[in-house]
């Protein structure tokens, strides 16, 4: 099993790079250079997080060890690590790369809410597709969208981070609690217009209404009930961003027939009025 290191991210400063690279018998040495503040054990420093389309890279430790990365695997880079890194064949090699200015904390003292327990390698599979999907979109965000725009830059490397904690929690659970899941999941995506009950999606996919809210909290780490409502708000608020519906037409168009208890659940999940999270989305 690969190596793997905690992360407590305190702040996210801005994305230095994004990019795709290719060269010709790639190696350099790297460094992801990193300051402390003093009198405390916070690092600001750079974190990368990239994948290798062609021709693997193979890092090479301080102290002689070594890890791989092949083709489709997804490497992550902490602030403060040094290695020496060189393709492993001769010729072209690709990859495509984010890297965030952060502040963290590293180690084992580690332990706020927004802590993970990262590899250095995720082996590429077909749940490690929406970590390299994001990756992608943050590489075309990154030459389209303003430099200076903190809001849209921030909520797509949380998004890739968040993709990260997702894979790495599933990774952990049996087969047959993720597809029970993923039909959940899929049976609300495809009746976000009607009133979901947990009891219809239990019936759909053939278990009991206990055991899919047992094994959905433990899978997407929140409720059932707040997904279906975070679904169907997000719906919402894309209704009335570009088409200009009003709170109501929308809230009908997602299943709710109270405008009131739309804009209600909306502050309580994503701690903002519909009328902010709109003028947000219009500033970028």
């Amino acid at each position: 099993m690969e190596s793997t290191e905690n992360i407590e991210i305190l702040k996210f400063l801005k994305i230095e790079y994004a990019h795709r690279h290719s060269a010709e018998n790639y190696s350099y040495s790297l460094s992801t250079a990193a300051t402390k503040q003093p009198d405390k054990d916070i690092i600001t420093g750079i974190m990368e997080i990239g994948y290798v389309e062609e021709n693997p890279l193979v890092f090479v430790c301080d102290d002689q060890s070594e890890f791989c990365a092949y083709e489709g695997d997804i490497f992550i880079l902490l602030p403060n690590c040094h290695f020496s890194v060189h393709t492993k064949n001769d010729g072209l090699h690709r990859h495509i790369t984010t890297e965030a200015l952060i502040e963290c904390r590293i180690g084992e003292n580690t332990d706020g809410v927004s802590s993970l327990n990262l590899p250095r390698i995720i082996k590429s599979n077909n749940q490690s597709e929406k970590i390299k999907s994001q990756i992608r979109r943050i590489t075309r965000h990154h030459t389209t969208v303003s430099q200076d725009d903190y809001f849209r830059h921030c909520a797509d490397y949380m998004t890739l981070l968040s993709n990260i904690s997702s894979y790495l929690t599933k990774s952990m659970l049996p087969p047959s609690i993720i597809v029970y899941c993923d039909k959940a999941k899929k049976y609300i995506s495809e009746n976000i217009s009607s009133d979901i009950s947990v009891k219809d999606i239990a019936n759909e996919i053939g278990i009991s209404k206990n055991y899919l809210t047992n094994i959905f909290s433990e899978c997407e780490k929140m409720p059932i009930t707040e997904y279906i409502n975070r679904i169907k708000l997000r719906h919402v608020t894309e209704l009335m961003f570009r088409f200009g519906y009003g709170i109501r037409e929308a809230g009908e168009y997602a299943g709710y027939t109270n405008p009131n208890y739309v804009s209600r659940i909306f502050r309580k999940y994503f701690g903002v009025t519909i009328t902010e999270y709109l003028k947000n989305m219009r500033r970028i």
